[in-house]
């Protein structure tokens, strides 16, 4: 709130409120009672095709800010070998954008035969969680952000965390919160 009338001057201390971020607590309710047992069981119902692959979930919209073409132009840049041990989960639950994302996602992928999975529906809290918990690592990378719940979520369950470093999370990092930050879409690869 200081820094905010630092910069913009103090009339605007009326303006200013403090709430808290707005969450839901069923989403972390799910995620804290499901056992390991839990979690294999979800993930042979939710990703029946996925055998020893990892899943990587990238996105959680379906708007284009989202940089899907940028990341699906990654995977295309990777090599078999590399793809062939990973299965893609992209949340597109909501979204103006989302129709022509999930058809150029299923083109792509199908073109270059890697393992997808996309969320198209709106899912309840408890749903979201489920298929979450089998993810083993996130990739977020919109074009801004100014507060994420989605990062939120995933640091919460403690997996890799990729985040693009022209988003404003350094703090994170400063509290100790560790994840992983790339400066562009080609750096993944090495990662």
């Amino acid at each position: 709130q200081y820094n905010v009338m630092t910069k913009y001057g103090l009339s605007l201390r009326t303006k200013i409120k403090k709430l808290k971020f707005i969450n839901n607590d069923l989403y972390f309710d799910t995620i804290n009672k499901l056992t390991p047992r839990d979690i294999e069981t979800n993930r042979k119902l939710l990703f029946p095709e996925v055998k020893q692959e990892l899943i990587l979930s990238f996105g959680h919209s379906g708007f284009k800010e989202e940089n899907y073409a940028d990341f699906l132009n990654c995977i295309e840049k990777m090599d078999k070998n590399t793809t062939s041990k990973f299965h893609f989960l992209f949340v597109l639950t909501y979204g103006l954008d989302k129709d022509n994302l999930i058809s150029m996602i299923n083109s792509k992928m199908s073109k270059l035969d890697i393992g997808c999975t996309i969320l198209s529906k709106f899912l309840s809290h408890s749903e979201l969680a489920n298929y979450r918990s089998c993810v083993d690592a996130f990739i977020f990378a919109p074009q801004t952000d100014a507060f994420s719940g989605y990062l939120t979520e995933c640091f919460y369950q403690e997996v890799p965390v990729f985040v693009g470093s022209w988003l404003p999370y350094k703090e994170f990092m400063r509290m100790g919160i560790v994840y992983h930050d790339f400066d562009n879409f080609n750096d993944l690869q090495e990662k």
